[in-house]
């Protein structure tokens, strides 16, 4: 019993860490860099023949008659370019929230300076 839920306690705890960590602002950008770090990796070793035999396996996804076969580095693609494609319009509304406000910023200090120096 005890065991149990030594285990339990275990697993919220680690859970508990997954989940902060995923609310930081940077988790994306340290999952990407372990992932292109690993796959460089596996990219320079033996592996890399795996690694290719992966990429290239066909992946086929179909509902009735309508069928769409390709190989998996494409789906990775496509799925890639779609994420960052819906993310997109949420960058530039940050862009242009923090530009705008950096312009309010320049135009009050602005004329805040005395009339002969304007």
């Amino acid at each position: 019993m005890t065991s149990c839920r030594n285990e339990r306690i275990i697993m919220d705890k680690t859970f508990s860490r997954i989940q902060e960590f995923i609310k930081l602002e940077t988790s994306g950008g340290v999952v990407l860099m372990i992932a292109a770090i690993f796959a460089m990796i596996i990219a320079n070793t033996p592996l890399s023949a795996n690694y290719d035999l992966i990429l290239g396996t066909y992946i086929k996804v179909g509902i009735g008659n309508f069928e769409i076969a390709k190989p998996a580095i494409l789906w990775i693609n496509d799925g890639l370019m779609a994420i960052f494609f819906q993310s997109s319009p949420q960058i530039e509304g940050a862009f242009r929230q923090s530009h705008d406000s950096c312009h309010h910023r320049q135009v009050s200090v602005i004329s805040e300076y005395p009339q002969h120096l304007r």
